[in-house]
């Protein structure tokens, strides 16, 4: 039975249940108190702030016209560069005996600069390079077609845009605004996006087409600077009337196509090496150095399909009749042959190894035959060659 304690000493009683003998079955334990959801802070801390170093491009020449600066020894003009700054990236011979060279960033660039002498050597001067130190990129912003550049390269200065040129795009022989706008930054390194007023928009890179003369259709100047005799640009032939041409030919590749196609091999072999003279910030010669050096490396390693797919588009009908007369086990062999690096076995080995395989097969199907011959064999047989054994 519950009982209920009193406090001055007297032992415990029942509890007065007021005549009701289920009194106690109504009381409930006590109701838990429900706890407050908590709010959880969903906001991100703020990642840290990545800086990247922006080198900077500088020209050195000596003021002394007679003795440039490659006249010197490269030792002691290397130490005396030293003693400016050591903060140097690379250094490079330049035309003219000049040197072009990377330094960690502007103040390092302002310290050459500012030195009227390269101790020991020679005076010298030393000016920014003019088109090193910019990158250029592209972004899509439409709302900005009716905005003057001046008003937009103001804004954006902050963000170190220096210019901006705006694409426009022909409709029914009517000129519009694409809404694409080359944005050229005094920057090393591409940036990823810009903010243009409430809006950020990502800067992609800007790799530019290779030039083509409209006069000799070759590649590489612009009529401006053309001194060849002008060509069509659909048949290859001097400039002819009527306008219908006998033939389609290239100028740059000679091939079956016009001399303003995008698929010409010429034109997509001169966009990857601008590619690699605007990615890699060096000159034209290097980036062709660059892309030939990629181009060898790749022939180079080729892989044995495709030495075989060479072989066949030389050799033509001779080498698909060697191919009709080899077997599928003769392919197998060489193919395997080719992938352990091991010598492509003659036509005896062959048959000697079929002719093994061959006569294993026969042992291994004699054997069978036997045991099914024994277990076929009745009771008494069995007996018998057991009583004879």
């Amino acid at each position: 039975m519950y009982l209920i304690s009193s406090d001055n000493g007297a032992p415990p009683r029942p509890p007065n249940l007021k005549g009701n003998q289920f009194a106690l079955l109504s009381e409930s334990p006590p109701v838990k108190k429900k706890r407050q959801n908590q709010k959880i802070d969903m906001t991100f801390p703020d990642l840290p702030t990545i800086t990247l170093e922006n080198p900077k491009y500088i020209v050195m020449a000596s003021k002394n016209v007679e003795k440039k600066i490659s006249d010197f020894s490269c030792i002691a003009v290397y130490n005396a560069l030293r003693l400016i700054s050591k903060n140097i990236t690379s250094i490079s011979n330049l035309r003219y005996g000049n040197l072009l060279m990377l330094v960690k960033n502007q103040s390092e660039a302002d310290k050459f600069i500012n030195s009227p002498t390269l101790p020991g050597i020679c005076d010298i001067t030393c000016k920014m390079h003019e088109t090193l130190n910019q990158v250029k990129g592209t972004i899509y912003a439409p709302y900005l077609s009716d905005v003057s550049n001046e008003e937009i390269i103001e804004e954006l200065r902050s963000q170190k845009v220096s210019d901006i040129f705006k694409f426009t795009k022909t409709i029914d022989n009517t000129t519009k605004p694409s809404g694409v706008i080359l944005v050229t930054f005094d920057l090393y390194h591409l940036p990823s996006k810009i903010d243009i007023a409430w809006h950020s928009v990502k800067v992609r890179e800007y790799i530019p087409n290779p030039m083509r003369c409209k006069s000799c259709q070759l590649l590489g100047h612009t009529a401006k600077h053309c001194k060849n005799e002008p060509r069509c640009g659909n048949c290859a032939l001097p400039p002819h009337s009527p306008d219908n041409c006998s033939q389609t030919k290239c100028v740059n590749c000679s091939e079956e196509h016009p001399s303003s196609s995008r698929q010409c091999p010429k034109y997509q072999q001169q966009r990857e090496i601008l590619k690699i003279k605007t990615t890699k910030k060096c000159t034209m010669r290097e980036a062709k150095l660059l892309f030939n050096g990629t181009t060898t490396k790749l022939s180079s390693s080729s892989s044995y399909a495709a030495v075989a797919n060479a072989g066949h588009n030389n050799n033509g009908k001779q080498r698909n009749k060697i191919i009709t007369k080899t077997t599928t086990q003769e392919q197998l062999s060489i193919r395997q042959a080719v992938i352990k690096h091991l010598p492509i076995p003659t036509k005896e080995l062959q048959q000697q190894q079929q002719h093994h395989h061959h006569l294993t097969q026969h042992l291994h199907r004699c054997r069978i035959s036997k045991i099914n011959t024994i277990i076929a064999l009745p009771k008494q047989s069995m007996m018998t060659m057991t009583i004879l054994a």
